[in-house]
Formats: structure tokens, C-alpha cells, sequence
């Protein structure tokens, strides 16, 4: 019987693995940073061979720390989304890096399709035919668009300047996946040279752009609209598939591959959001809001996405609607850079060493500002510095608009859902900050709980210990414990909410800045 869990979590700069034993508790991790790659700007890559030999390399450390044997353990996979690479299926050779969700480089052919007859056609032809029958998949129609971060334009960007992918792909020798599909095919073929099928999980899928939720299947629309060779897309499986082994020549021994899940999903899953209306909240380089919808796919007409929290045995597809901020974790590294602190750690108490900002606020607009503002050509800065401002009000300022992004995101979930959150679980690198989850839960007026804070890794040792029917559902919630919670203080809203409106109109200020 299988006694340890390995769980491998790969980030968009690091790549992570921990152990555990069947009482989810951690007895061994390792870790290695992965190296960015831009060669240009706009590029934004990663080395796949070194990616695939970092996760095998961190695997071995962590199984070797732990004092486990191979024998004894089940692997299970978090990854990050929307990034992804091609290679021919008969060498397992890549034809290009990576492309992360960073990546500008397709920013023309976005622009195209955004500003192109054929999505006027679908946004008009969706609006008439949501009119009539209020389905939400024709109200998604009528406001989809294409946007830097999702693979669609950045596969086709692929198609029409590769020329070694469009001589495969007319061989039938090509294969398209993002991070977990190439990750498992290349476990899962080693150093042989077998065939091996390329397979996608769901979360991941449905953060492509290509896939359509409402059919739990790849969107027939937009192939045939984009041009898209149905041969290269892999097949799409849930979380409690049957994922095989890796191959001997990996570790030595096959290991059972137990389930691969996507990151946010992952997060989900260990905050153990799995009823209607729980909510969750990673703070990390980014802030991503997930609000389950259960068996509802949520249509946004403010930027937010619907997405798939998990999809497993017994209990079907569930799904979640996610809005996310770029600028979370960089932004606090950036003010240290500058010279504002020494250490993250200080900013909690250098803002509560002050009432206020003193009229300063700070608009995180680095990259532009995502949903529910929606505007790439946003700026950064701070406004409203004045003689006396200190370095305690610009760095209070910084940890406000945080903040305040994270109350856009969840005011525009609220507008479109009707739910109503009582409690917001909380993880991720930033939600180590007191100041920040409770200012949070003044604004919100709901109970903010800082969960552990290796709490994907968690969720996909708890998929794992579910798909071995180790554990139910009920039982991982009764085994829910929160670290620290903040709430509400109602003394405190009525001044925030100030604050807040002020700093709506400063982002007014920095819209659209960079417009041509």
C-alpha cells in the first residue's frame, strides 16, 4: 500500500516538491529556482529540457530527505497555467521554449482579432441570441475577446512563424500541450524512445482560451475560426484519470502518477472550497479571487473567468469564477527595491505605524490593470505626495492598493453572482501580511482566514489521497484548520471605504497612459 504523497509544484520561477505521510504532514521538501528566459522583449520563456530535468531533480531530493522509497509513494503534479511548448511525437524534441502566460510576443495578432469584423459578428450575434434565450454561454460570446496571457494567439503566433512545427504538423508528427501535458509526457517516456499520448487535464485546458467549458470539450468555434488543426490538440482528462507511471529510466522504478491538477485549482482544493460560495484568495507575484459556482458556469461581462476548480470521480466538474491582479508580491519587491524598506516583513508594522497615507496613494499598474478595470495601457505611480509624506505613508499606500484591487475583483463577483461570502481563506506569499488581510476584512466586512501557506501542494495531497480513496470530502473539510483569522472591524470601515473611493479616482488618473 502506498504509505507518502509527492507532491510537485511547478511555478512560473520555481519548481517545488514535498512529501508527505498519510496525515498530510510534511516530511521533506526541495526546491530550485527556474531561470526566466528573455531574449527579446516581450519574450518571456523557459527551457523545457531544463525545466523537465529541474522537476526530476527536485523530486529525487525531496524522496531522498524523506527516507521513502520510490515503492512507496504516488506522484501528484500542480503547474502553472496557460504556458505552454510543441514537439514531435516521434523524438519528443521541442520546437521552440516554453512561452509563458508573460509573453507579449502575439500583442499585434490580439489587437487584430480584437479590432477584426469576425469578432464584431460574434459579439452582435451572441448579444441577439442571449436576448432571446438567456444562456450564458451566448452572453460569454458577446464579450470574449483575446488577451496577451492566453495561448490562443500565442499557438498561433507558433503556427505562422515556426517553420519546423508547419512541416511537422502537415506530417502528423506535432503535439501541442501546455506545462502539466508536456511535464507527463515526458515522465511518462523517459529516455525511451515509446509512444506516448499526450493528454491535458481539465483545469488546465479550459485556461487555454481553446477549450469551452459549456461542452467540456475544445471549442469548435474558435478552431475553426483561428484555423487550429484539431490533430494537435491533445486529449483533455479529468483529475481523477488514470495518468499511468513515470518510466523506469526516470527514477529507477515506475511511480504511479495520481492526478495533475493547475495551480489555482490545486488552491481550491486544499482551502477546501467545495461548496457553493466558498471563496479563496492567493496572494502571491499575483492575486488571484476564486469563487465556487458549483455545477454553474458563471459568464462574466466585467473580465472576470469562468473556470473548472476540479473535475474528479463521484462527484463531476465543479466549476469556479476567477478574477485576478499582476501586481502583488512584485509590487512590495519593487518597493523595496527603491528604497522604501529593507525587508517585506517591515511593511505591516511601518503601516499600521501610521492613521493613514496622508493623502498618498499608489496605483500597481504594473503591465496594466486586469479585471474588472480591463486596461493593458494603465500606469503605475503614486499620486498625492506631498512635503510631508514619509516612507511610512508610500509604503502604507503600496499595501492599500493591494488591497483595494482585491475589493474590485470581489465587489465585481459579487455584482454578478449574488453570492455572499461570510468567509475569505486566504494564502500565498502576501497574506503573511497582518496589515493587509486585515484591512481586507475592515473593507470587505467578511472574515478573512489565513490558511497554510503551502496550500496548493496541500490541495493536490489531498486529490491524491481522494483518488486512492484514502479520504472523503467531509473528511478534509473537518480537517480544515485556519492559521489566524482577522475579522471585520466595523469601527475601521467607514475610513477605509474613504480611503478606497479616493483611490478609485487616482487609477482614473493613470488610465490608459501608455495609449498610442
Amino acid at each position: 500500500m502506498t504509505k507518502y504523497i509527492a507532491v510537485l509544484d511547478v511555478g512560473t520561477t520555481s519548481v517545488r516538491c514535498f512529501v508527505y505521510d498519510e496525515k498530510f504532514t510534511i516530511l521533506s521538501t526541495s526546491a530550485k529556482e527556474i531561470e526566466n528566459l528573455v531574449p527579446q522583449h516581450g519574450y518571456h520563456e523557459i527551457d523545457p529540457e531544463v525545466l523537465v530535468n529541474t522537476c526530476i531533480d527536485v523530486i529525487k531530493s525531496a524522496v531522498t530527505s524523506a527516507k521513502v522509497s520510490y515503492s512507496d509513494i504516488v506522484l501528484g503534479i500542480s503547474t502553472l497555467r496557460a504556458s505552454f511548448t510543441t514537439w514531435n511525437t516521434n523524438t519528443g524534441k521541442t520546437y521552440h521554449n516554453i512561452i509563458t502566460w508573460k509573453d507579449i510576443r502575439a500583442d499585434d495578432i490580439v489587437k487584430k482579432w480584437n479590432n477584426s469584423y469576425s469578432f464584431s459578428g460574434i459579439h452582435l450575434g451572441s448579444n441577439f441570441l442571449y436576448c432571446f434565450t438567456r444562456s450564458q454561454k451566448f452572453l460569454a460570446g458577446s464579450v470574449i475577446k483575446l488577451t496577451n496571457p492566453q495561448v490562443v494567439p500565442k499557438l498561433l503566433w507558433c503556427l505562422q512563424n515556426n517553420k519546423q512545427l508547419q512541416d511537422s504538423l502537415r506530417k502528423n508528427e506535432a503535439s501541442f500541450g501546455t506545462v502539466d501535458a508536456f511535464l507527463l509526457y515526458r515522465l511518462r517516456r523517459g529516455t525511451s524512445s515509446d509512444k506516448v499520448e499526450t493528454v491535458m487535464d481539465v483545469t488546465n485546458a479550459i485556461a487555454t482560451g481553446l477549450y469551452d467549458p459549456f461542452t467540456m470539450s475544445w471549442a469548435g468555434w474558435a478552431i475553426n475560426l483561428f484555423k487550429i488543426e484539431r490533430k494537435l490538440l491533445p486529449k483533455v482528462v479529468d483529475n481523477s484519470h488514470d495518468f499511468g507511471f513515470t518510466h523506469p529510466s526516470v527514477f529507477g522504478a515506475p511511480v504511479k502518477i495520481s492526478t495533475i491538477i493547475a495551480d489555482q485549482s490545486a488552491s481550491m482544493f486544499g482551502h477546501c472550497c467545495f461548496n457553493k460560495g466558498d471563496a479563496k484568495i492567493t496572494l502571491g507575484t499575483g492575486t488571484f479571487f476564486c469563487i465556487n459556482t458549483a455545477y454553474k458556469i458563471h459568464a462574466s461581462i466585467h473580465g472576470l473567468y469562468p473556470q473548472i476548480s476540479y473535475s474528479i470521480r463521484d462527484l463531476g466538474t465543479v466549476f469556479d469564477v476567477e478574477g485576478s491582479s499582476n501586481n502583488t508580491a512584485n509590487v512590495i519587491l519593487w518597493g523595496m527595491q527603491i528604497g522604501l524598506y529593507n525587508d517585506p516583513q517591515e511593511t505591516s508594522g511601518m503601516a499600521e505605524s501610521v492613521t493613514d497615507t496622508d493623502g498618498v496613494y499608489f496605483v500597481p499598474a504594473f503591465g496594466g490593470l486586469s479585471a474588472p478595470i480591463n486596461d493593458p495601457y494603465a500606469g503605475s505611480g503614486f499620486i498625492g505626495i506631498k512635503s510631508s509624506t514619509t516612507k511610512n505613508h508610500m509604503t502604507r499606500a503600496i499595501l492599500e492598493s493591494i488591497v483595494f484591487r482585491v475589493v474590485q475583483l470581489i465587489n465585481a463577483s459579487f455584482k454578478e453572482t449574488n453570492y455572499k461570502v461570510e468567509n475569505l481563506r486566504a494564502d500565498g506569499g502576501v497574506s503573511k501580511n497582518d496589515f493587509v488581510l486585515q484591512t481586507l476584512a475592515d473593507v470587505c466586512q467578511v472574515t478573512v482566514e489565513r490558511s497554510d501557506p503551502e496550500t496548493t501542494s496541500l490541495g493536490v495531497a489531498h486529490l491524491c489521497a481522494y483518488n486512492m480513496n484514502k479520504v472523503t470530502i467531509e473528511e478534509l473539510q473537518n480537517q480544515y484548520t485556519a492559521l489566524k483569522v482577522f475579522k471585520p472591524k466595523i469601527e475601521n470601515r467607514e475610513k477605509i471605504l474613504d480611503a478606497f473611493d479616493q483611490w478609485e479616482k487616482a487609477v482614473d488618473r493613470f488610465k490608459v497612459w501608455y495609449q498610442n
